[in-house]
């Protein structure tokens, strides 16, 4: 047989096996995380206006507003806020005890605003 025959025989065996650890790999993977979501406020608020969901438990809160701004926090917690109409905000993530969301909506006109809790 032929150097060069045997090196591409070679080649093509190690990259065969390479792509079945790959696909083992994929196959095997790791466990799903077991994560949710709730809504805590979804509704129009006036300009500055702001909504207070339930004491929950969550690690990290997500919103947006159709209309423009809107900043997501917990009481006594800094907040984080979107750049603009239907951008989303995530803010810092909190440790797992009960917290009360909020989300402010950060122009002077009607907001409708989608607040969203991250949950372990």
């Amino acid at each position: 047989m032929n150097i060069a025959v045997r090196r591409r025989m070679r080649l093509g065996l190690v990259l065969l096996g390479a792509l079945m650890a790959l696909s083992v790999g994929l196959i095997s993977g790791g466990s799903a995380a077991q994560a949710s979501s709730s809504t805590y406020c979804t509704q129009w608020l006036p300009g500055w206006g702001n909504c207070k969901g339930a004491e929950r438990t969550f690690y990290q809160l997500y919103g947006w507003g159709d209309q423009g701004r809107v900043c997501v926090g917990s009481w006594g917690s800094p907040v984080s806020c979107s750049s603009g109409p239907g951008a989303g905000v995530y803010s810092a993530t909190y440790p797992n005890i009960k917290w009360y969301p909020y989300i402010t909506n950060g122009i002077a006109q009607n907001n409708f605003v989608h607040g969203i809790a991250l949950q372990p």
